[in-house]
């Protein structure tokens, strides 16, 4: 999918209309969020929360191509397990995740279960969020089950070359914690990733993130946290 400028983007989400999902519950977020994005449109500099990011001009200008340093190892000297999203899919085996954590290919919604059914595209999204759930190349949701603590970090490694739109669900019941790393090596026309956080009661989770980008390279990553009484994000 071209996403270089906004026409592109408005021509992908009148495609994406015309097809189905192969699931119902899917396709009933997928055709909320069309709609949120319709109303919307790309944000520009005259609403107040882009006043300082002219992302309509960035998507609309000719994407240079400059030559860019690999980006270090990130987190490289931490203990954990880490899984790689490549261009919005997840590429890492799930079957290495230590027990207490429950995952999702979110390529594969047809199979995902009910907690993933339950939460993925339950926020009210903006208007970038909202194409990154109806474009979605896929992603991961993440589970931790009430009262376990993850005990070492889990790292998403997300590396970006070509235009795309991903999502992340985590999802921690009472009293549940993790700490998660995540990391960009972006050099994508645009990257648009939509972040969906629940925490139950007492629940803890620490988020570290660190990007490195492109000069030309757009990042576009919306966050929307639903956290109950004691929680802590």
């Amino acid at each position: 999918m071209s996403a270089l400028t906004t026409d592109a983007l408005a021509e992908a989400i009148a495609s994406e209309a015309k097809r189905a999902r192969p699931s119902a519950w899917a396709e009933a977020r997928r055709q909320t969020a069309l709609a949120a994005f319709r109303a919307g449109g790309v944000p520009h500099r005259r609403i107040e929360d882009w006043k300082y990011s002219d992302l309509r001009s960035a998507l609309s200008s000719p994407a240079a191509v400059v030559e860019t340093a690999p980006a270090p190892a990130p987190f490289a000297d931490i203990a954990g397990t880490r899984l790689e999203i490549r261009d919005g899919v997840l590429t890492s085996d799930l079957v290495k995740l230590p027990p207490t954590l429950e995952a999702c290919d979110l390529s594969q919604l047809e199979a995902a279960p009910d907690w993933v059914r339950a939460h993925l595209g339950a926020q009210e999204a903006r208007e970038m969020a909202a194409a990154s759930l109806a474009l979605m190349a896929g992603g991961v949701a993440l589970r931790v089950k009430s009262g376990v603590t993850v005990e070492e970090p889990l790292h998403l490694n997300f590396v970006s070359s070509a235009a795309h739109h991903a999502r992340v669900l985590v999802v921690l019941e009472d009293g549940a914690s993790l700490t998660l790393l995540e990391s960009h090596d972006n050099a994508a026309p645009l990257a648009n990733l939509g972040v969906e956080i629940v925490l139950g009661e007492k629940a803890e989770l620490i988020h570290l993130r660190l990007a490195h980008s492109a000069g030309t390279a757009v990042q576009v990553e919306d966050v929307a946290a639903s956290v109950a009484a004691g929680g802590a994000y």
